[in-house]
Formats: C-alpha cells, structure tokens, sequence
C-alpha cells in the first residue's frame, strides 16, 4: 500500500508540472482504491493522499469523508486537521476552523500548521492585525516557511502596508523564483 501511495502521489506531481490529462486522475484513485480496499485498510496515508487529489479537483465534500476516515485511523495527523480547517474557511465555517485549530495546538503547542490556519481565519476576517502577530511569531521560528510568508504579505496587504508587503514579494522570490503563491 505504502509503494502505491507513494507512486500516486508521484503520478500527481508530474501531472501539475505537465498537466497530464484527467484520465491520470481516475488511475491514480483507482490505485488508491487498491491500496485501501485489497492491502492495507488501515493505512491512514492512503486515504490522506485521496483527500488530497479530492481538493484538488474541488470535490470538498468527499475529501472531508476521506480527511475524517484519516483521522478515525490517526486522529494526531495534522495534515488532515489543516486541511479540514481550511476546508472549513473555505464556506465560512469559522466554528469548525477553530476545532482544527484547538486539535492541531493539541498535538502540538507551537504547530506551525495551527499558525498558517489562525492567521488565515483572521484574514478572512479582515483582522490582519492578529494575522500579523501570529505569522510574526512563526516567522521568528520558521524564517524560510513559504506559506507563512505568503500570508505575511497577504495581511500587509489587507492593512495597506504595501512596501512591507512588496520586501515579503521579493523575499519569496529568493526562497523561490517564480513561484505565485506570495502574488
């Protein structure tokens, strides 16, 4: 299972840097449908990378089903909770962002994927106040995290620091050229 998982998740890479065709997409869940079903139905990986290529294609609805079957088999993955959480900010579901965000402070008191989520629920509050302190605070701790400086500018932005937010720009683009995710 952990081989198939592996290669899967592989097939997902390679199809967003070639933007392989959809039909990459029904094989790579059909080996996981494998995977889980015919060799290993407790492995968590495997339904985590399903929930992966779920939101990928925007299907939210399943990839929760896939991300609470995660965590009944592994209720300490932060990934899955991170995801559940930004799921939940997705529809304003600023209730369940918090039980992601206590759960993931749970398994660990600095989670960094904890921070990433709180300083997202203040953002889309438009508090980027608190989105400020909180990725402040997890820069001081992960200088080089590329989500975390993203949304450092995104909150400069939102409060109309537009030069602080142009330094972030330009430091994502040491960390890595060409990337869009600080734009």
């Amino acid at each position: 299972a952990a081989d198939l998982v592996c290669a899967v998740e592989a097939m997902a890479i390679r199809g967003r840097v070639q933007g392989r065709p959809s039909r990459d997409y029904q094989t790579m869940m059909k080996l996981l449908g494998r995977a889980r079903n015919d060799l290993d139905r407790l492995d968590w990986r495997t339904r985590l990378t399903e929930a992966r290529l779920l939101l990928d294609k925007h299907n939210r609805v399943e990839a929760v089903g896939a991300l609470q079957e995660v965590l009944g088999l592994n209720p300490r993955c932060a990934e899955a909770w991170y995801l559940l959480g930004r799921i939940a900010l997705g529809v304003f579901d600023f209730d369940s962002a918090a039980r992601a965000i206590g759960a993931l402070h749970r398994i660990h008191p600095e989670n960094p994927l904890a921070c990433l989520l709180q300083a997202e629920a203040a953002l889309v509050n438009n508090d980027p106040d608190l989105a400020m302190t909180v990725l402040d605070e997890l820069l001081g701790r992960e200088e080089r995290m590329r989500k975390a400086l993203a949304l450092r500018a995104a909150a400069d932005a939102v409060a109309y620091d537009l030069d602080s937010a142009r330094k972030r720009l330009a430091r994502m683009d040491e960390l890595a050229p060409g990337t869009a995710d600080g734009w």
